[in-house]
């Protein structure tokens, strides 16, 4: 039997079963399919809230935000390339950073068209944000 579960970025009921076809994911989600969410448009939505921040991403996709444009700082192509030549932006918020990843459902309609959808839950807004920056300007310093 599917069990709903209603997301606190999406605010929408999905269902945590195997049998999940990629239309319903399509109609039903917010992801931008390789397109990362502005942080203006992240900060406005009216799900985002500063003290639970809350984000999230696929598997294949990565993750649903600008992780380098979130620090506000003015990091280069190269600088952004040196890093991500290091770690994964999702091994940076899950391993690094220590953000805790929580599977929603997977999707497996046909081989070479699965996905596996999850959750990030990172604390206080700021606090995230501040820790980030220091990870990626400590690692660009070394």
């Amino acid at each position: 039997m599917a069990k709903n579960n209603k997301t606190k970025t999406t605010g929408k009921t999905i269902r945590q079963d195997k049998n999940i076809s990629i239309d319903e994911v399509v109609e039903n989600s917010n992801y931008t399919y390789g397109f990362a969410m502005s942080i203006n448009d992240l900060k406005t939505s009216p799900e985002f809230n500063s003290k639970d921040f809350i984000f999230q991403g696929t598997q294949v996709g990565g993750l649903d935000i600008d992780i380098f444009a979130l620090t506000g700082l003015d990091l280069s192509y190269d600088d952004i390339e040196r890093i991500t030549d290091q770690i994964s932006r999702r091994d940076l918020i899950v391993v690094a950073l220590d953000v805790e990843e929580i599977e929603l459902y997977e999707v497996d309609d046909s081989p070479m068209h699965s996905d596996t959808y999850y959750e990030y839950r990172c604390g206080d807004y700021d606090e995230f944000v501040n820790k980030l920056r220091e990870w990626i300007v400590k690692f660009l310093d070394d």
